[in-house]
């Protein structure tokens, strides 16, 4: 059994074609566990002292369809050096053991830009991945990392015998070899867990062409910024189901404005404003729209 989350509208519009879709969340998640490592340092769903370079979940779609996004619920993060390590979000392909296969889609993230809680973070693809155009109904989404980096963090793990005996969730290690969660590849050596990692996959169908005024964009939203971590300028996207007055503000992590980029009446539609943090200094700071009833707020990181 799984669950399907209905998210905020996206569209892409060509010349003369426009693409409208609204956007599902394939996610299999059910209860929220921070799952530590019973034989060592570390946890099942993140780093560990067994040399683990990615964690994985497969999804299983009804249909080909493009996926858009990912939404990572980490469990814990913690920094190891001076400065959050890079991450990369990958789209894999089902090999024929039942492994991840080769890699489809991916993108890097900083660390800095995920908040530990079980909300989760998503993160949109700068290009979709089409599984419709590559004949695919299943792949993986996962997180891989350098076997140097030094940070500490884990994605949130179900309860044992919460998998639905799918066997979704793998693991990748130093060598480049791969192993599941439960038994299915290698017996003995395996965590023993039925368990799906709290990864959810953002996807919409195959995009239909509709004339350009008829294109209507259905919910709010509030994208994150890029690029990111940034100096000293980036770009903030939101996205508005009809016109509302619109605030669009950036506050520092003790709670204080430091700029005010939207205050006023915004039509409908998709809108991009570029924030300019010259006079600021470098450290993590918060922006969050509110448009009519809708608010939402996410991180971005200055490095100068």
């Amino acid at each position: 059994m799984y669950k399907k989350v209905l998210l905020l509208c996206l569209f892409v519009v060509s010349s003369s074609v426009a693409y409208a879709q609204i956007p599902d969340t394939l996610f299999y998640g059910n209860t929220a566990n921070i799952a530590e490592n019973p034989f060592g340092t570390g946890y099942i769903g993140g780093t560990n002292g067994y040399g683990d370079t990615g964690k994985y979940q497969r999804f299983d779609f009804d249909s080909e369809v493009n996926i858009v996004g990912a939404r990572l619920h980490f469990a814990a993060l913690t920094m190891g050096g001076d400065a959050f390590d890079n991450i990369d979000i990958v789209v894999r392909a089902v090999a024929t053991n039942g492994a991840p296969g080769e890699i489809i889609g991916d993108m890097s993230i900083n660390l800095s830009q995920a908040s530990v809680g079980e909300e989760g973070n998503y993160f949109q693809f700068v290009t979709p991945v089409e599984l419709s155009e590559l004949g695919l109904t299943s792949v993986f989404i996962g997180i891989e990392w350098a076997a140097s980096v030094d940070d500490s963090f884990t994605i949130y793990l179900d309860s044992d015998g919460e998998g639905d005996n799918a066997g979704r969730a793998w693991e990748r290690f130093e060598d480049g070899s791969y192993n599941d969660f439960g038994t299915q590849l290698n017996p003995t050596f395996s965590w023993g867990r039925d368990a799906d990692l709290w990864i959810a996959g953002v996807h919409m169908p195959k995009p239909t062409s509709i004339d350009s005024d008829d294109l209507l964009v259905r919910g709010f939203g509030l994208a994150q910024n890029y690029p990111n971590p940034f100096n000293p300028s980036t770009s903030i996207s939101y996205t508005l189901s009809e016109q509302a007055h619109t605030r669009l503000e950036v506050f520092n992590l003790v709670g204080q404005s430091v700029a005010i980029l939207v205050n006023e009446q915004m039509p409908q539609g998709t809108h991009s404003v570029n924030f300019n943090a010259d006079n600021l200094p470098s450290g993590v700071y918060m922006y969050r729209l509110t448009a009519g009833s809708f608010s939402d707020t996410k991180k971005l990181t200055l490095i100068k």
